[in-house]
């Protein structure tokens, strides 16, 4: 039902049916049907958009999502305790299997424990790490090659990187659309529908963009993506000590906190004449609060 929802919240917005076609959302006769659907239900008025079972009562489909997220209902309490103690979702859908014979897949899992990050969302993820940790390294007086330090930090911890510094995918055309020309652009796209599901990135997509809309701040990509077995990606900026984030970025990491439910963090290099304390680091938490709180508007 997904998919029903989108087309609804972008008719909220003014768009026309032409313009939900040409997007390749819904087909233009079909988007028209659901147009008059959606008026005959209020579903174009200010308010929360129709649930599934909603949905599926005028579309005559079945709630699939919802159906889903009931299998793992009898078991919340160890769920969210596990969640709770930092437990991968697919190390919880296994003890499931084996404590409890647990015949629903890991997806709908996966799904219930979206629903406990959006309740407790990760804030603090936007961070500096302490001296002792691998993450500040002495690095003289150039953030140069701080990607390729990255790299080599972390290599015990991911299966793939991908730069994605400069990409526009969370709100460029070519990128919603999948018109990229650049070989290394298509690559990562294809990897980034491959890893998180699709109604997820559609979601971070159309959000980033009605941020830009709205607020004229366009949301950017960090400048790294570490890719281990899913859901346990992460994404990394680097920055010098006290550089501050560029217009856009704290935006970019609070939505892809929030939609593809995937670390972030501000990976900070330091020279020996500097102490390894960062004076932003209170400010950048503060700024991904107030826009991760803000994107409950939308």
């Amino acid at each position: 039902m997904y998919e029903y929802r989108q087309v609804i919240y972008r008719m909220r917005l003014g768009e026309s049916d032409r313009a939900i076609a040409k997007a390749g959302l819904m087909g233009r006769h079909k988007a028209a049907e659901l147009r008059l659907l959606a008026i005959e239900h209020g579903w174009l008025e200010k308010g929360p958009l129709p649930e599934d079972g909603e949905l599926a009562t005028h579309l005559g489909k079945k709630p699939a999502a919802a159906a889903s997220r009931s299998q793992v209902l009898p078991y919340a309490d160890d769920v969210e305790k596990w969640f709770k103690n930092g437990i991968q979702g697919t190390t919880i859908h296994q003890a499931l299997e084996r404590k409890y014979d647990f015949s629903g897949s890991y997806s709908c899992v996966r799904r219930y424990l979206a629903t406990l990050k959006a309740a407790n969302p990760e804030v603090t993820t936007i961070l500096e790490f302490e001296p002792a940790e691998a993450a500040q390294v002495d690095f003289g007086n150039s953030r140069y090659f701080g990607e390729c330090l990255v790299l080599r930090e972390f290599s015990d911890q991911f299966v793939k990187a991908r730069y994605s510094h400069s990409y526009q995918w969370l709100y460029a055309d070519s990128w919603y659309l999948n018109k990229l020309k650049d070989q290394l652009q298509k690559e990562f796209y294809y990897d980034l529908f491959d890893y998180f599901p699709e109604d997820e990135v559609r979601l971070s997509q159309l959000k980033a963009r009605d941020y830009a809309k709205k607020y004229g701040i366009k949301p950017s990509s960090p400048d790294v993506w570490l890719i281990a077995e899913y859901p346990n990606s992460w994404f990394i900026e680097v920055k010098k000590l006290n550089e501050e984030c560029r217009e856009g970025q704290l935006e970019g990491f609070a939505i892809i906190t929030k939609y593809l439910n995937c670390k972030v963090s501000i990976y900070r290099l330091y020279s020996e004449d500097e102490e390894p304390k960062s004076r932003l680091v209170e400010y950048d938490k503060k700024r991904f609060q107030e826009v991760y709180q803000s994107l409950n508007n939308f």
